[in-house]
């Protein structure tokens, strides 16, 4: 029972189980058990699990579809779609505003290009090392707000440039295919694009939707779980009730025999002692 919480097992009805965790074969036999490791190989998305079989020197990937390995790797699974979702999400909004600061003047007396406002730490273009320039951090007047070096000064082209972007739909997913109009200082509109308000809308619904589906199937599960419960008790449990019911009627019936015996014992005494038999 502990081990089919953890994944489904067939039950050979000689005494021993199989249970399957690859396609292709069983790797794992519960009564001959062949010397299995976990092996890290490239190519593999969260929550998929590889192992090596030591007996034929194969490596195969696990087909876990139930009990908690199955949903431990569905989570995984759900959890790195969802970040990979926030990525794209940060790649996006960093291209959009570059590229407009990169084509602004900054607020320097010489009225210098922009440099990227946006960038990333150490271990690629993720959300978590998503940032703002060090450099404009330490240096506020890096941030470029002019049209151009003819600018007037105070003027602030390139950051209404830059906040029009939340009206732009692009397409997150290809965001290196936008196109740049300079003169305008706009990122034209993509056919089957998405504002950033409305991508991030986007991810917390699915969010929200994963959410309720686990916890729609925890209920579901926790209530199948109790019917099967009751029903296993109704055919192999003891009701205390019932034991009691019928120690009380086995007790009544032992009263009742020993009546008749102890009645047959005295009318055998009268005919024996009594009539001289």
């Amino acid at each position: 029972e502990t081990l089919s919480a953890v994944h489904s097992i067939t039950d050979n009805g000689d005494g021993t189980y199989n249970l399957t965790i690859a396609k292709g074969g069983d790797l794992t036999d519960l009564e001959e058990r062949n010397n299995v490791e976990e092996a890290d190989v490239d190519g593999l998305k969260a929550g998929d699990a590889v192992f090596y079989n030591e007996t034929t020197g194969d490596y195969a990937k696990a087909d876990v579809k139930e009990g908690k390995i199955g949903g431990h790797q569905e989570a995984l699974a759900e959890i790195d779609a969802r970040v990979t979702d926030l990525d794209t999400f940060a790649r996006g909004v960093a291209t959009l505003v570059n590229t407009v600061h990169r084509d602004a003047t900054e607020n320097t007396s010489d009225g210098s290009p922009g440099i990227d406002f946006f960038t990333f730490g150490g271990g690629g273009e993720t959300a978590l090392n998503f940032q703002i320039n060090q450099a404009i951090r330490a240096d506020e007047s890096l941030v470029a707000t002019g049209a151009d070096e003819s600018a007037a000064p105070g003027d602030g082209s390139g950051a209404l440039a830059i906040a029009n972007l939340r009206n732009t739909e692009v397409r997150f997913d290809e965001i290196g295919s936008i196109t740049y109009d300079s003169s305008t200082m706009t990122v034209e509109n993509q056919d089957g694009g998405v504002t950033m308000e409305g991508k991030y809308r986007d991810m917390v619904i699915k969010v929200g939707i994963s959410t309720q589906h686990a916890d729609n199937m925890v209920d579901n599960q926790e209530a199948l779980m109790a019917q099967l419960s009751n029903r296993r008790e109704s055919v192999s449990g003891v009701s205390i009730d019932e034991e009691v019911t019928n120690l009380i009627k086995f007790q009544q019936s032992y009263n009742a025999n020993s009546r008749v015996i102890s009645t047959v014992s005295e009318m055998l005494d009268t005919l024996i002692n009594r009539t001289g038999l």
